[in-house]
């Protein structure tokens, strides 16, 4: 089945740009490998490593629990130490931060009847208290329709059905990317009006109105996400495992609504001010 996964992914020239542009902004770290694994990883493996690495990693301090909805917690909690009752112990992953540099990027040739671009940057981890003013700095740039790269790029040229820019935070590092896809004779177009669009946001920043519309983008996104018990769980979860805690509602808002313009352009340009790591998957790549 993962083998399978490897050969839908090679695949989608999306991905596999994705993929190289891991590989150039982590170079040597884990950060930038595959998380699936090469075709020779994968069949290296047997019943016995597997088993082993799931008895090492899978115990009851490793793992959280999250659960919403009509729930009884008492007994939940009952079941789930009675299950887990002889899988005590479990140790913490060392994690070591990348210690190169990103590369210059990475091309791939293939007859696709589109080219493929990902750019990326260095970023933030997911600790950085700045992390939110990014988050709505990137959500301007390339987060929604109304962002300045789907304007530029699809509504008011054609260059692309699809542009997109996302914050990437990690334990101990951190990247911004941006991808899109365009005709082969129109990809040197797209080069310029993307990284145009970059710089400019890189240089002057972003407008109060158009971090407000962020804002509250974020916070309704937030509030209707309640209303879906698995969004709920999903918050439980992704709060107590990344962040050891499970922030509340009111802290959430309180935190969006305090954040500055002038914070959110100063991390924009801290961030955006080197050159893209560039990845570039198609004919002529």
């Amino acid at each position: 089945m993962i083998l399978e996964e490897l050969n839908l992914q090679e695949d989608d020239p999306g991905d596999v740009a994705a993929t190289l542009l891991e590989e150039a902004l982590f170079p040597g770290h884990a950060l930038g490998r595959e998380v699936l694994g090469t075709r020779e990883t994968v069949e290296a493996l047997d019943r016995r490593s597997i088993a082993a690495f799931h008895d090492r990693w899978y115990r009851a301090p490793n793992l959280v629990l999250a659960a919403a909805g009509a729930v009884d917690h008492g007994r939940l909690v009952e079941r789930v130490a009675a299950a887990f009752a002889d899988r005590g112990g479990g140790e913490a992953p060392v994690r070591t931060p990348p210690d190169r540099l990103p590369t210059e990027g990475r091309t791939l040739r293939r007859p696709t009847e589109a080219v493929h671009v990902a750019w990326g940057w260095r970023s933030l981890d997911r600790h950085d208290p700045r992390r939110r003013a990014l988050a709505l700095g990137t959500h301007v740039l390339g987060g929604g329709l109304s962002s300045r790269l789907f304007q530029a790029v699809r509504e008011d040229r054609g260059l692309a059905y699809s542009v997109f820019a996302g914050p990437h935070l990690y334990g101990d590092a951190g990247a911004l990317t941006v991808h899109a896809a365009t005709d082969p004779d129109r990809a040197g177009e797209l080069r310029r009006v993307v990284e145009t669009e970059v710089a400019e946001v890189a240089a002057d920043g972003i407008t109060a109105d158009e971090l407000e519309i962020a804002r509250r983008g974020f916070e309704g996104a937030r509030l209707l996400g309640l209303e879906d018990s698995g969004s709920r769980m999903t918050r439980l979860g992704n709060g107590q495992s990344l962040y050891g805690r499970v922030e509340p509602l009111e802290e959430f808002v309180e935190r969006l609504r305090a954040i500055r313009l002038d914070e959110v352009n100063a991390v924009l340009a801290e961030v955006l001010a080197p050159d893209a790591t560039v990845a570039v998957v198609g004919p002529g790549a």
